[in-house]
């Protein structure tokens, strides 16, 4: 049986939340004139209730050609230790199989013929789902999404053939040097936990879960609990409301709420090199920011995108040292993020390209940024914010992670004029609280030891846990 196009997509964000900056990415100066976007282009947003009593917030969008609804629960479940932690990504790619009563391939058939796609995607964040129409399919493709929420297959058969191809992808991930490098990072950042496990997405993570265990999570996590849904398109609220209650309505109510777990974490700032045989040397500097999802967020956003152009221009075009270098704020579960500066070099110049990413990072956050860099990253931010809320798939996605992080409805209508407003005093007081000063741990893959100044040397990711 061969993976259908929506599971491959669902399990290619899956493999890429696990291994973030696993490839390097280079982020170069636009060559195209951005033109701003007209302040009126942005949808607003409204907190509406359905008939059925479930909440949500709406953008409507009337040009919108698609319809779009996503929805998220909190998974104290997994997160609780109750199950595997495998689950987070066995699960959603075994409910995307599809409902009782119907065949895989009909299941594929059925959404291609409502030009639909369904997404759902699990982590220590928490269960999340997607739901893209247009508006003349939308009934059928909400029956179709109702009936496998409520009653998805989870067919034994299924099961094995989905765990056995994540077993051999995760055998093909361990041997790779950037994903070396970020288990190495895992073990120094999370203890021993589901977070931790599921981070590092070792074979034994899927060889440990059971169709029970799928079973207990589905059960345990799809009900109206503290289900938070935001929703995009040309549909009248009232509409939409119909078609959640339509969607949702026959899910159980759930017993008691959530309660928010507080993930234990280190911060060391070790020097660690992995002795291993590898094509390029792989340079990873990362630990706990201070940047999280309240005020400071678009600040750090501006502050990442011009530390990313000043690592490439150290490293690449000054260094000549390496086609890429990738600085990025990743957060598996919550506040604050995790900040990873990568880049893979030739091996004889990974000594002199760790130096120079140190020295820029840290002229960086004693510095800050300038005026000119701030207003042409402001420039940019802004207009890609306009251009992403002015389709609902991407209205609707900064609705759902605003509601995940807590914020107010008018979030997504007042993130570019928020951006805007920034000033270069801000953005640099942000840095310095931030950034500066604070533990960070470097981690070298490579074939030796030498020329590095290591606090310890290992040769096995494991190993990492005694290097704290």
């Amino acid at each position: 049986m061969r993976f259908s196009r929506l599971l491959r997509g669902a399990l290619r964000a899956l493999v890429s939340h696990m291994f973030p900056g696993c490839a390097p990415s280079v982020l170069l100066p636009a060559a195209a004139i951005l033109v701003p976007l007209p302040a009126a282009a942005q949808p607003a947003v409204g907190e509406h209730r359905t008939p059925g009593g479930l909440t949500f917030r709406y953008a409507h969008m009337p040009s919108a050609p698609y319809q779009t609804i996503r929805f998220a629960w909190r998974d104290d479940y997994v997160l609780g230790g109750k199950v595997p932690s495998g689950v987070w990504t066995l699960g959603p790619a075994l409910v995307l199989q599809g409902p009782q009563g119907m065949t895989r391939g009909e299941f594929i058939e059925d959404l291609k013929d409502l030009d639909t796609r369904i997404r759902l995607t699990s982590g220590p964040r928490g269960m999340m789902g997607f739901l893209h129409t247009t508006p003349d399919h939308i009934e059928g493709a909400v029956s179709l999404l109702a009936r496998t929420l409520a009653r998805p297959a989870l067919d034994e058969r299924r099961f094995r053939r989905i765990s056995r191809r994540l077993q051999l992808s995760a055998n093909r991930q361990e041997a790779k040097g950037y994903n070396l490098a970020h288990c190495v990072e895992t073990y120094l950042l999370f203890p021993e936990g589901p977070v931790r496990r599921w981070l590092l997405g070792y074979k034994s993570n899927y060889k440990k879960v059971s169709i029970g265990h799928v079973r207990q999570w589905q059960s345990a996590v799809f009900n109206r609990r503290g289900l938070m849904i935001a929703a995009a398109g040309s549909l009248r609220p009232e509409k939409a409301a119909e078609q959640i209650d339509k969607l949702f309505g026959h899910l159980p109510p759930g017993d008691g709420a959530a309660s928010p777990l507080e993930i234990p974490r280190h911060s060391p700032g070790r020097s660690v090199v992995m002795v291993r045989d590898v094509p390029q040397t792989v340079l990873v500097m990362t630990g706990w920011g201070g940047f999280d999802h309240t005020a400071d967020r678009a600040a750090g956003r501006l502050a990442n995108s011009i530390l990313q152009l000043r690592l490439y221009k150290a490293v690449r075009e000054e260094l000549g040292a390496a086609y890429g270098v990738s600085a990025s704020f990743f957060r598996p579960v919550s506040d604050p993020y995790i900040l990873i500066l990568s880049t893979a070099v030739a091996h004889d110049q990974a000594p002199a390209a760790l130096k120079v990413l140190k020295q820029t990072f840290q002229d960086f956050t004693r510095r800050g940024v300038t005026s000119a860099e701030l207003a042409a990253e402001k420039s940019k931010l802004i207009n890609r914010l306009r251009q992403r809320y002015q389709k609902a798939a991407g209205a609707s996605a900064a609705m759902l992670g605003a509601m995940l992080d807590g914020l107010p409805a008018d979030t997504v209508e007042t993130a570019p004029a928020r951006v805007a407003a920034l000033t270069v005093e801000q953005v640099n007081g942000a840095i310095g609280r931030k950034l500066r000063g604070r533990a960070y741990a470097t981690i070298v893959v490579a074939p030796s030891a030498k020329g590095f100044a290591a606090d310890c040397i290992i040769s096995k990711t494991r190993e990492a846990r005694g290097c704290r």
